[in-house]
Order: C-alpha cells, then sequence, then structure tokens
C-alpha cells in the first residue's frame, strides 16, 4: 500500500500548478519592483534636470552681465605726493554695476580678496532660486560658484588691469599752475568661462 502511494500521480498535477502559480507570482514581483524603481529615477530625473537649467541659466545671466564691464579711476598727487583728486569716470554700466563697483573699490583698498553672497531667483517663477558665491581676487579675476542643491557651475571672468601715470599740470589752490602726477587706472573684464 505505501509502494501503490509513492507511484501514484494522482496529486501531480496540482503540485505543478502551484509551482506554475511561484513562479508567475515571482516573476510579476520583480517586474513591480522594477517599475517602482524606474518610476523614482524619473521623478528624482526631472528635479536634478530643473536645479541644472536653474543653475545653467543663472550662470549665463551673470556672464553676459559681466563679460566687457569697465572700470576706470584717476588720482591726481602733487609733485610730492599728496592727493589733489581722485575720480571715476568709466563705471560699469549693466544691472551688477554697483555690486562690481563695490567689490572694485573694496579690492582696490584693501588689496585681498572680496566676497560676497546672494541670490538669484526669477520674478516670473519659471526658475528655481540659486545662491551665487562671488570673489574677486587682488587682480580683479572674478569668480562665482552658482548652486542648487547638489548642482553646480563655476563662472570664471578675467580681468585686465592697465596702470597709466603722467605728468600733467592743474592749478593750486592760488590759482597757479602748478606740476602733478596723474594715475589712471582701468580694469576691463573680458570673455568669461563657464565650468
Amino acid at each position: 500500500m505505501i509502494k501503490q502511494k509513492c507511484n501514484s500521480t494522482s496529486g501531480a498535477s496540482l503540485l505543478i500548478a502551484l509551482f506554475f502559480l511561484l513562479l508567475c507570482a515571482i516573476v510579476g514581483a520583480i517586474i513591480l519592483t522594477s517599475a517602482s524603481v524606474a518610476s523614482g529615477r524619473f521623478a528624482n530625473l526631472q528635479e536634478v534636470e530643473q536645479s541644472y537649467y536653474s543653475v545653467s541659466s543663472a550662470s549665463k545671466l551673470l556672464k553676459a552681465e559681466l563679460e566687457g564691464e569697465k572700470y576706470s579711476k584717476y588720482e591726481i598727487l602733487s609733485k610730492d605726493g599728496m592727493p589733489l583728486e581722485n575720480e571715476c569716470y568709466a563705471l560699469p554700466q549693466k544691472k551688477m554695476k554697483e555690486f562690481l563697483i563695490k567689490a572694485v573699490e573694496q579690492v582696490m583698498t584693501s588689496q585681498t580678496e572680496y566676497s560676497d553672497i546672494f541670490i538669484i531667483h526669477s520674478s516670473e517663477q519659471v526658475m528655481e532660486e540659486v545662491t551665487a558665491y562671488f570673489s574677486m581676487d587682488p587682480q580683479y579675476n572674478i569668480s562665482i560658484t552658482v548652486t542648487q542643491g547638489s548642482t553646480k557651475c563655476i563662472v570664471t571672468i578675467p580681468a585686465v588691469y592697465s596702470e597709466n601715470t603722467e605728468t600733467i599740470l592743474y592749478e593750486d589752490s592760488s590759482k597757479e599752475e602748478v606740476e602733478g602726477i596723474r594715475i589712471t587706472k582701468t580694469i576691463l573684464w573680458t570673455e568669461g568661462e563657464i565650468t
């Protein structure tokens, strides 16, 4: 009787059906897991792309605002080196002019790097808010790191500095013409780069 039960095939179809059901459940679970992971990646991809486009747009805007700007200042000194007159005659003209003038004047007086942080945002909400870390070295070269989350771009704008010294005649307080020295300092920011 035990030998007959061992050789019997009457429950085999049930066992095959259970095995097939288990196999289908495993394949279904794998497909659902893959779809869930892919969906999560696509959701994160949209966030990363928006961050990249915001940082990239802000970097291009800053580069366009700073390229070609010029700052010129002259100082007249008496023969013995006493300052007599100090005037700027070519100042930056674009939207960042006040910020740029402040940075140049601080670097000129302190001969050290100037740095500041500011936020860039769009009034029409087409761009996410980004943070810009601005620095100007003692040679007036500009570097701006634009970030949002883990996305960042670096805008570098090189500066060309020139200083011209010439002997001039000027009127002193007694209306006499005397000899003096005029020192003209000019800074021009040339074509930048975004990395």
